[in-house]
């Protein structure tokens, strides 16, 4: 198994960068189940502005443990992440641990509208 992010552009009809994420666990026999569909993020410059490099490092952000805040530590942040995480896989009946999930690797996928934009070559 293991953990896949793709990338998607959110706003077709803006130029501006504008990316939306779903990260998933591709099981053994390659069906991929969704665990977070709420991800993403945007930017006020054009998609041309960025580079894949840091595309794939915003992508790995934006779908991992959010920053602490309060009184919480990164550790428990990472903590209830990887909970929530197994809960949701749980939910869709796919038995992981949240160390296992931990543990998986994790890949970035971009679609060909993605890589276009980000090449000049379509979109707005």
């Amino acid at each position: 198994m293991i953990l896949v992010t793709r990338v998607d552009v959110e706003d077709r009809q803006s130029s501006k960068e504008n990316a939306k994420c779903l990260l998933s666990i591709e099981l053994d026999d390659g069906e991929r189940v969704p665990l977070l569909t709420d991800r993403g993020w945007g930017s006020s410059g054009p998609w041309s502005g960025t580079s894949m490099e840091e595309m794939e490092v915003m992508a790995l952000t934006v779908v991992g443990p959010d920053a602490p805040f309060g009184e919480l530590t990164e550790e428990e942040m990472a903590r209830g992440y990887w909970q929530q995480l197994e809960r949701e896989a749980r939910d869709r009946n796919v038995a992981i641990s949240a160390e296992q999930l931990a543990g998986l690797p994790h890949h970035v996928e971009f679609t060909e509208e993605v890589f276009a934009r980000v090449e000049g070559r379509g979109g707005r």
